[in-house]
Order: C-alpha cells, then sequence, then structure tokens
C-alpha cells in the first residue's frame, strides 16, 4: 500500500498514512483540527492530488484568508481546477442523499484523491435521524474511499475536558485515529496529540506535543547528541543586559541577563545532563569569546573531569582559554589530583567565612585578569550540603558582591530542592527545564513566558540547539 504525505510537519516521521485510507482527527473546539485538515489537503494538491474540502460551518472567504496566513494559497489551486471548497450550509435541509450526491459530484468533477470533511459531528448534528451519520460513514466507506480510492480525513468534535469520540463508531471504522488536545501546565499552554490507532502498524509513542506557531508541527522528544557547537559570531551585551548568546532568547527575556543579577536554572526531574547542558552552550561560548571569565564549582552531578571534557569536546574551548578565563573551585578533600593546574583554586567547605575570603580574593583576580564581568557558576543544592545552615549568610555576601561589581552569579538547583522557594525570592531571572513525556520543555518564571520546545540542530558544522515556541 503507498504511503502518503501527511502535510503535518514531524508527523510521517511517527506515522505513516496509506493511500485511500480513512483518518479521523478528533479534539475540542479551538486544538487546532481544521489546521490540521487544511495542511493535510494542501500537502496533496502540492503533489499534484486534486482535493475536496467539505465544510459545514465556516465560509470560503473566511476559509481561504486564515489558511493564506498560513502560507495555504487555496484560491491559487482553485483557479487551476484542483481544488474545490464545498459549503454545505446550502444543502443542510435535504438530508443524507442531498449531502452525499454534493459530496460523490465533486469528487468525481475534480478527480479528488484527497477529501476532508469538517466537521462530521456538525453534519451529524445537523441531520434529523442519528441513523443518517451511520449512513453517511457508510457511504464514506464503500462508496468514496474502497472504490474511489479517496483519502479521506474526518474531523470530529469531542467535548471539553471528554473523551468520546463523536458517534462512537468513527474509531472503529477509522484507519488512523489521532486525538488533539490543549491543556494547562504551570500556567502556560501544552498542546499534544495523540495516536490512538494506526491500523496495520505498531506506534511506537502514542503521545507527541505541537506547536502552531506558523501551522501545525509535531515535535520529537529530546535526543542526545555528539560533536562540537557550531561556530557563531558573538553576541555583544547591552550596557544593561548580557547576551545569553541567542538574540530571541535575548528578545524573549526583555534584553538580555540583568548586570549584576541572580539567575536560578531549575532543573525539573528526569530532565537529562546533555540538554541541560545543551540549553547552557550558547551562553557560556559567548560569554567566553567575548574575553569574560567563569569561576565554575563543580558538582557531583558535574564532576571536574566531566567539565573539562565538556568544555573541550563539545565547546570546543582552548587550554589558553581555559587557563586564563576559567577558574574551577574545588574542595580541599577533592582537589589533590588537580592541585598542579593552574586554574584551580582549591577552598575547605567547612567555615563560609574563611571560604569566601578564597572565592571573593579569585573573583577579583579575575576581573583584574580579564578587565571584565565574571560568572560564578554554583550548583547550591551541593553548597548546601556542605554549608548548611550558614549558607543564607555566605550567598548573602557573594549576591553584595556580584551586585556591587555588575557580575553574574548563575545558581542551579532542582524541582525537589528544599531551599527551592528562598532561591527564587533572590533570583531576578528564573529559568526552568522541565520533561514532558521525553521533551526538554524550557520556559521562564522571571520574567514569564510561554513553553519553549528543546531540540537539537546538527549538521557538518556541528551542533545547536533550538527552540520552538508551543503557540
Amino acid at each position: 500500500m503507498k504511503i502518503i504525505r501527511s502535510g503535518v510537519a514531524g508527523l510521517d516521521d511517527v506515522i505513516s498514512i496509506r493511500k485511500g485510507s480513512l483518518i479521523t482527527v478528533a479534539g475540542s473546539p479551538g486544538v487546532g483540527k481544521t489546521t490540521f485538515a487544511a495542511q493535510f489537503i494542501y500537502r496533496g494538491l502540492v503533489n499534484g492530488e486534486n482535493g475536496v474540502y467539505v465544510s459545514f460551518a465556516e465560509s470560503k472567504e473566511s476559509f481561504f484568508s486564515n489558511m493564506l496566513s498560513l502560507g495555504l494559497d487555496f484560491a491559487r489551486f482553485e483557479e487551476g481546477k484542483k481544488f474545490k471548497y464545498l459549503d454545505l450550509l446550502t444543502v443542510r435541509g435535504g438530508g443524507v442523499s442531498a449531502i452525499m450526491e454534493e459530496i460523490l459530484r465533486a469528487i468525481d468533477s475534480f478527480r479528488a484523491k484527497r477529501l476532508v470533511i469538517d466537521s462530521f459531528t456538525a453534519i451529524s448534528e445537523a441531520l434529523r435521524e442519528r441513523i443518517d451519520a451511520r449512513m453517511i460513514l457508510h457511504n464514506l466507506l464503500s462508496r468514496i474511499i474502497n472504490r474511489m480510492g479517496c483519502t479521506t480525513l474526518l474531523i470530529v468534535e469531542t467535548p471539553i475536558g471528554g473523551r468520546q469520540i463523536g458517534l462512537g463508531l468513527e474509531e472503529f471504522v477509522s484507519d488512523t485515529l489521532i486525538v488533539m488536545s490543549r491543556e494547562q501546565l504551570n500556567g502556560r499552554v501544552v498542546r499534544k496529540i495523540e495516536i490512538v490507532k494506526t491500523r496495520g502498524a505498531p506506534i511506537r509513542n502514542a503521545v507527541y506535543l505541537f506547536t502552531m506557531e506558523n501551522g501545525i508541527e509535531v515535535l520529537s522528544p529530546f535526543t542526545g547528541y555528539q560533536g562540537k557547537l557550531k561556530p557563531f559570531k558573538p553576541i555583544p551585551d547591552s550596557p544593561s543586559y548580557f547576551s545569553t548568546g541567542r538574540k530571541y532568547m535575548d528578545e524573549m527575556m526583555g534584553g538580555g541577563i540583568p548586570r549584576g543579577s541572580v539567575v536560578l536554572y531549575e532543573k525539573g526531574e528526569n530532565v537529562s545532563d546533555q540538554a541541560a547542558l545543551l540549553l547552557s552552550s550558547r551562553f557560556i561560548k559567548n560569554w567566553l569569546n567575548l574575553g569574560k571569565g567563569i569561576l565554575f564549582l563543580p558538582s557531583p552531578t558535574m564532576p571536574t573531569k566531566k567539565l573539562k571534557e565538556w568544555l573541550k569536546n563539545v565547546l570546543d574551548v582552548s587550554d589558553r582559554v581555559l587557563y586564563s578565563q576559567f577558574r574551577i573551585m574545588l574542595r580541599r578533600d577533592e582537589a589533590s589530583r588537580y592541585l598542579k593546574e593552574r586554574n584551580v583554586v582549591v577552598f575547605d567547605g567547612i567555615d563560609p567565612k574563611q571560604d569566601i575570603e578564597v572565592q571573593l580574593k579569585t573573583l577579583n583576580e579575575l576581573r583584574e585578569e580579564t578587565g571584565k564581568p565574571v560568572c560564578i557558576h554554583l550548583p547550591i543544592d551541593f553548597v548546601h550540603s556542605f554549608y548548611k545552615d550558614k549558607l543564607e549568610e555566605w550567598l548573602n555576601t557573594m549576591i553584595a558582591e556580584v551586585a556591587e561589581g555588575g557580575d553574574l552569579l548563575v545558581i542551579c538547583t532542582y524541582t525537589h530542592s528544599p531551599i527551592i522557594h528562598y532561591l527564587s525570592s533572590l533570583a531576578s531571572t528564573h529559568i526552568k527545564l522541565i520533561n514532558v513525556q521525553g521533551n526538554m520543555l524550557f520556559y521562564c518564571e522571571k520574567p514569564w513566558s510561554t513553553f519553549y520546545h528543546l531540540s537539537v540542530e546538527q549538521d557538518r558544522e556541528g551542533i545547536d540547539y533550538k527552540l520552538t515556541p508551543i503557540l
């Protein structure tokens, strides 16, 4: 059986749609079903497959205008006699025979290979008897799909918050059943596509996220990566803000990261280290490329060896930059194997008052050597494990020094941290990375932002991250 392209970006990577099959797309009002159907039939038109779009509610003018804003020019194909928009409002009083006659006439005259009925629920509600809707389904199967080989997409409305799909018959007769939904998570919108059924083929992953930024795009779960970060031109800081290394992220955050401030980087449950590091990669590389220094405290999850490997193998940081712009702070009981390295700073990790003198001295030296602000990176839960109830005093001293010197303090923590609320109160920028069914979603609590889907871009030049807004 021939497989056809759906027209929905990312969907063909997860399911296969057979030519001449029946596809049911269900969901509550406003989730994107009409856009899905429009992309499906438009892809057919582009591929030389004539199409008929049957609508029971929206005028042709409204449909054409809405879809043109997404780059789908249906008027062009209508003028070329390749596409027919059939408004069934004009035949709603004629019952089953009138509806079927109009649909079959349009398919036959246009030699259509793709058909959309938007929506079957509206047709069912307008018919006099429930049996009439069942008769249309029967006719669709026997006459349009089986005999004419027309791939048909049926839109079905579901009540908000409900799982009942239409008459209950559609899901049984469909070859492919897709349920679209729109949910709230942490005060933000998450859009999901559930692959309920694909006749004759296994379902690898039942639920995927999608966005409607520029039409519907199905988003893939986060995968690992190998290679170096792509080279990029450094983005300069502004007088008031440090750049994140990405212009659109700077814009999203209101200009970037305020100078002399605290950033809280919160990592949710089941977020991979690779994902968290990828999101940080551009910022750190840009910071170093601008000649600024970094004061870094490793942790059990990011020990010194792993840190250095990541800096060299992924960020492509040279030894010259590593030793001139990078300082690694290590507790004395962890530093024995690195004592000969000139960029390692040792502290006891017992008395914060003594340690802060060493740490601030290193901070000032790095400022003087680079002539620029310094970024201090702290895995705060690790610091809390040895400073305990003295953490607050030590942290307040560090924050005051950063504010006075116009530096940046990046505090890394986990969602389950017992001091997460305290840390959030200190931060002017609070960013989060969470795992939603294998997808890594980035968002800001301060300043507020929508969800962004984190993915890997990889080509011959190297790797980079991409953030796609969930709209």
